[in-house]
């Protein structure tokens, strides 16, 4: 037969792009004459998406949730500050809810590239283009249908999933994850792990990921101490932001969109008569001693927010950093001097023993959003006068302003590694109590064991005049504790708690550990409790339940972090067996050198 007699006519413009979806629905893109991408179907007028513009053929095509994606070349960019930029991307953008998302940046090219889509079985899709040589690349929409779990595993998911914590059309971003390794404070050690000793510990880690960022670096800690000679935890941080402005003043065609550093301090109490607390100007005076010269500069997209966390009572406890929405990690311990390696730091280095985790992947995600949490409302002030030969009193440039969380549209994506590690994200704040519940439950559904290093187990806090009367029992302990005597009585655990025996925490820790095995020794079960002092200075916050799911992060057990009291607190839970066997190792090798509780 013959074509129509009659074309119709769908609008201005040149290198149309025809797709056919699954369902025989008829797609058109094209680049229209005012170089805008266009989009046309026979049911709804032509849709056009105004920036960046586009310089031939666009891709189309559709994915596993029946989302039309476009796909193409650009030779402009807005970096986070609005400033059109000259330069060589791939983009894409998909079609929700009767919108187009912000085109998003796939990939940066050498030359004028022409990208070319489809769609496989599966949901994948193919992307190939031509940039010199060919180049080839796949997407498939991120779903953890069908993930098996260990049984502790599975009980942190069914309290995640509730929908009081997460809406049900939010994926958990639990699967298909990479475990990078636990991060040891001040050094892991070769008696339990094969990871190389570094010169200022976990602190290098930090600097190191920050210069990876092609994007964002997001920040967040409780206390971060002044340094003394440039040696510090936070000056180290300091220089690590001050090579990435560098390196974007140097070649801002490598950053897109620019950089984006925030720093959040948690504001604990501090005695100081100041417009500001103390440790807030301590990260501004590193940040300008590594060599900042500027917080803001929006022709090449630099920014550099600082702020305290919007509460002191009660405060963020919460340590963690993110980068691009890629790879976080999240931590037990504070900038501080203590925590770095003995001997490091011209003397300074404290030895303290901590632990945290890093991960790659969609996970990195939840991260941002805790970060989030943390940093809207939080006070950022800004500084106009930040440059290295400003006066003395350059503090008076600066301005209070709220802090309030953006992120370009790259760094909201679910990135995936190629492995399958599994880890969830649980969070805690005054009013969202997620990783309490789900923290509790795994140790109440223990089978076999439960071993946990803390550096605070107590009761709630009008136990503590227990050292003078009895005026508490078992029976208000917080919900760690309870959890942990149900998995005694109803399966028989044996339960091992290593903790700190220093002075200030050992005398809430004594009380609690009282108050713990009187109450097993009436049941007759006082042989599942086996308690011992830590041999050193411990601040770790984890525990393995079942030698199969690991929880680490700033968690204490402690009543400020249970209950109804409001620190923020954040952990990973890892259902891996390589996070178990790291943690393993270093718990027996601590264990095997700790003192019995008496």
């Amino acid at each position: 037969g013959r074509w129509d007699a009659e074309a119709q006519e769908i609008g201005p413009g040149q290198q149309p792009e025809i797709y056919l979806n699954p369902k025989n629905h008829l797609f058109v893109a094209w680049c229209g004459a005012d170089n805008r991408l266009t989009v046309w179907n026979p049911d709804w007028p032509a849709e056009q998406i105004a920036f960046p513009g586009c310089v031939n053929r666009p891709a189309i095509a559709q994915d596993e949730q029946n989302r039309l994606r476009l796909v193409w070349y650009a030779d402009e960019v807005a970096n986070r500050d609005g400033r059109v930029l000259p330069n060589r991307l791939i983009y894409e953008s998909v079609r929700q809810n009767s919108a187009w998302s912000e085109a998003a940046i796939i990939t940066q090219t050498q030359q004028i590239a022409q990208p070319t889509l489809a769609a496989g079985a599966n949901g994948l899709l193919y992307l190939a283009w031509a940039d010199g040589n060919l180049y080839y690349t796949s997407h498939q929409d991120y779903t953890c249908n069908g993930v098996e779990l260990s049984r502790a595993g599975q009980t942190v998911y069914d309290v995640v999933r509730q929908g009081k914590f997460h809406p049900a059309a939010n994926p958990i971003p639990f699967c298909k994850n990479r475990y990078e390794g636990l991060l040891y404070a001040p050094n892991p050690n070769p008696g339990f792990s094969a990871q190389s000793p570094t010169p200022d510990g976990p602190f290098d880690h930090f600097a190191e990921l920050a210069k990876t960022a092609r994007y964002e670096v997001l920040f967040a800690t409780m206390w971060y101490h002044k340094d003394q000679d440039m040696d510090s935890p936070g000056s180290l941080l300091a220089q690590s932001i001050a090579d990435l402005y560098r390196q974007l003043k140097e070649d801002p065609a490598r950053y897109p969109r620019g950089i984006t550093v925030r720093i959040l301090v948690g504001n604990p109490p501090e005695f100081v008569v100041s417009q500001f607390k103390s440790q807030f100007w301590n990260v501004m005076q590193d940040l300008k001693d590594a060599g900042v010269p500027e917080m803001r500069n929006p022709n090449i997209g630099w920014r550099v927010e600082v702020a305290n966390y919007d509460g002191a009572w009660p405060h963020s406890h919460t340590k963690l950093m993110a980068v691009d929405g890629k790879t976080a990690q999240v931590v037990g311990f504070n900038m501080s001097y203590d925590h770095m390696p003995k001997g490091s730091a011209a003397g300074k280095g404290g030895g303290r023993v901590d632990l945290g985790s890093q991960v790659t992947g969609p996970a990195a995600q939840a991260v941002v959003t805790v970060f989030d949490d943390l940093w809207n409302g939080a006070n950022s002030v800004y500084c106009s006068n930040f440059r290295p030969d400003a006066s003395a009193f350059w503090m008076l440039s600066c301005r209070v302003e709220e802090g309030i969380a953006t992120h370009v549209p790259e760094v909201l994506k679910y990135y995936l590694p190629g492995d399958d590690d599994k880890v969830f994200s649980l969070y805690r704040n005054a009013s969202y109590k997620e990783s309490d519940e789900a923290f509790a439950q795994a140790l109440a559904s223990a089978q076999k064991t439960i071993d946990t290093t803390q550096v605070n187990f107590t009761l709630d806090l009008i136990c503590d005049l227990n050292v003078l009367f009895d005026v508490c029992t078992f029976e208000d302990s917080p919900a760690y504790m309870s959890a942990m005597m149900k998995a005694i009585e109803e399966n028989g655990v044996k339960v091992r708690v290593l903790i700190e025996g220093s002075p200030i925490e050992g005398v809430e820790n004594g009380v609690a550990i009282k108050a713990f095995e009187n109450a097993l020794r009436q049941k007759g079960l006082e042989d599942h409790l086996e308690i011992r002092y830590f041999d050193g200075a411990t601040h770790t916050k984890a525990a393995l339940i079942d030698d199969e799911l690991l929880i680490v992060g700033s968690q204490n057990f402690h009543y400020s972090a249970w209950g109804k009291s409001g620190l923020t607190e954040y952990n990973l839970a890892w259902d891996n067996p390589q996070a178990v066997g790291d943690f393993k190792r270093m718990y027996e090798y601590y264990w095997d050198r700790a003192v019995p509780a008496e």
